[in-house]
């Protein structure tokens, strides 16, 4: 058997700041209970239930040690020694907490030996009722119970509550592991269970009890309680339900050092966040400080020499490297097809450079629905007629007769049979011929022969070069206001790094002036290169 100093275990796993930090904020509490005898080194047992009563994390100090062994527990005694240091500041007002502390250290494992006969040992032993000389005998240490607290004055309804079930209400629940503690359905909050081992249907307790996992909620500890949480206070062992934000309010100001802990249970949801993770071990987020209870989904995204170089030539992290269409497809289907914008009729429009990969963007868009589009290419004498339809007189050789006949639009096959209308270049049409696409926000669209009912699948994307007036797209209309707010405008603007994942980095990097340059500029000098490189190559 061997003994261990509690210290060094912290040390190895980094861990002795945040412990010493705990246990002096809860020594109190924890020596006031008389759960551990610190008059000699803790078992190992008792050790992982002082780690524990702080953070559970604690306990990987512990690992590789044998259960047979003890533990020297010097650094909860030092930070026990500065909190009476901290309580000296005011001894008037800390009285009580200084002798019970001062009892603590006089009889703890390391300063026992330095304390035997001292004065403050023999009143102890005297009260004690023991022969105050006789130091042969260790003292029996009795703690006296603390004053009245806040939670005397606490609605007597939430104390010693029950733990009610609410089957309709949603929510997921966290995950068991070995150790953690859980209340169950409609018990007492008292019967605090922990966990042994579990399935996918049973949980066995530490007493070798089995219980159905659905009757069965984890409890966590937390650092921010909230309304819904349990209290327990380490003082009087009473436990509560932070039934109301007076009654959470009232204890944090108390003053008063109690143990939260939350059953993530109705008024929380276990959270999911989806995390790129590049194959070079780049993650596109920091989650070092998300809470383990919290799923994380990876999404696996490869990364080769070519975009690694890219990277590094660019200064940009990974998870930028991604290709500038598939951004801009997730915006679109965003807007398009979450349930709230289908309500609104959102439309959307792409504006950006020549070049960029507007059209496509809107055609991968339809082909990934799997739904048929139609475009409508903008220009400065496109008329409503042209959007609409028109009905033309029809004059009959054989009898001489006239009829209506309806010329169908583009629109009208979109309209009627639910397909995604594209406006290539909307900012070269007249404002005016615009106007007549602003009822399409309406169920039903009145075209020149009838009311049709616009069908549920119908979109509407448009793309621009500019929505101004523009020296370099001197050819385009400035569109009205009215019209541009019934769009989502999403620009598709492509960084140097984008342009280098599509045409490869050594295509790129030594273009001259390449932010002056249209994309459509920049792809004639990329395929110019490419001819030459393979003429070069025959030659």
């Amino acid at each position: 058997m061997q003994t261990h100093s509690l210290l060094t275990l912290l040390e190895n796993k980094k861990l002795t700041k945040e412990f010493y930090n705990l246990a002096h904020k809860y020594c109190y509490q924890i020596i006031i209970s008389g759960k551990y005898d610190f008059t000699k080194p803790l078992s190992y047992s008792a050790a992982t239930g002082l780690l524990n009563e702080l953070d559970i994390k604690f306990i990987d100090a512990l690992s590789g040690i044998d259960i047979n062994d003890t533990v020297d527990d010097d650094v909860f005694g030092f930070a026990c020694q500065q909190y009476l240091v901290d309580l000296s500041e005011d001894p008037d007002k800390n009285q009580e907490e200084m002798f019970q502390v001062k009892k603590f250290l006089t009889y703890h494992t390391i300063y026992a030996e330095a304390m035997k006969g001292s004065p403050y040992d023999k009143v102890l032993r005297q009260l004690a009722g023991q022969d105050p000389d006789d130091i042969s005998v260790p003292a029996i240490i009795q703690f006296s119970e603390p004053e009245k607290t806040i939670f005397d004055d606490i609605d007597a309804k939430y104390i010693d509550c029950k733990f009610t079930f609410e089957p309709g209400k949603s929510y997921q629940k966290p995950k068991f592991y070995k150790g953690c503690n859980f209340l169950k359905v409609n018990d007492d909050i008292k019967n605090q269970y922990t966990v042994e081992s579990f399935s996918d249907t049973t949980i066995t307790d530490d007493q070798g009890i089995a219980h159905s996992i659905d009757e069965c909620y984890p409890l966590f500890t937390t650092e921010h309680p909230e309304v819904g949480d349990i209290a327990i206070t380490l003082s009087q062992r009473k436990h509560i339900v932070l039934g109301t934000k007076d009654i959470l309010k009232a204890i944090k100001e108390s003053g008063i050092t109690v143990n939260y802990y939350t059953t993530k249970f109705n008024n929380r949801k276990v959270e999911t966040i989806k995390v790129k993770r590049f194959a070079c071990g780049t993650l596109d987020n920091d989650i070092s400080i998300i809470p383990y209870h919290v799923n994380i989904v990876y999404e696996e995204v490869p990364v080769n020499h070519n975009i690694d170089a890219i990277a590094k030539h660019y200064n940009v992290t990974h998870d930028k490297l991604i290709r500038k269409e598939v951004d801009i497809l997730k915006k679109v289907e965003l807007a398009l097809d979450h349930p709230l914008n289908i309500a609104r009729a959102e439309w959307v429009l792409l504006h950006g450079p020549s070049g960029s990969g507007k059209t496509t963007v809107a055609i991968e868009y339809a082909n990934n629905k799997g739904i048929s589009y139609v475009v409508q290419q903008g220009h400065a004498h496109l008329s409503q007629d042209d959007f609409l339809g028109y009905t033309s007189i029809v004059k009959n050789d054989k009898d001489q007769s006239t009829e209506d006949l309806y010329v169908r639009s583009l629109l009208r096959e979109a309209v009627e049979f639910g397909k995604i209308f594209i406006i290539d270049e909307i900012d070269g049409c007249s404002p005016n011929a615009l106007l007549a696409l602003n009822s399409l926000k309406n169920k039903q669209f009145q075209f020149p022969d009838k009311l049709v009912d616009i069908h549920p699948n119908f979109r509407l994307i448009a793309t621009a070069n500019t929505l101004e007036y523009s020296d370099v797209y001197n050819g385009r209309s400035k569109l009205d206001k009215a019209t541009l707010a019934r769009f989502k405008h999403i620009e598709y603007n492509l960084e140097n790094h984008h342009l280098a994942i599509r045409y490869g980095l050594e295509h790129i990097k030594d273009i001259k002036n390449i932010d002056r340059l249209e994309p459509r500029e920049i792809e004639r000098l990329v395929t110019e290169a490419i001819i030459e490189k393979e003429l070069n190559n025959v030659n």
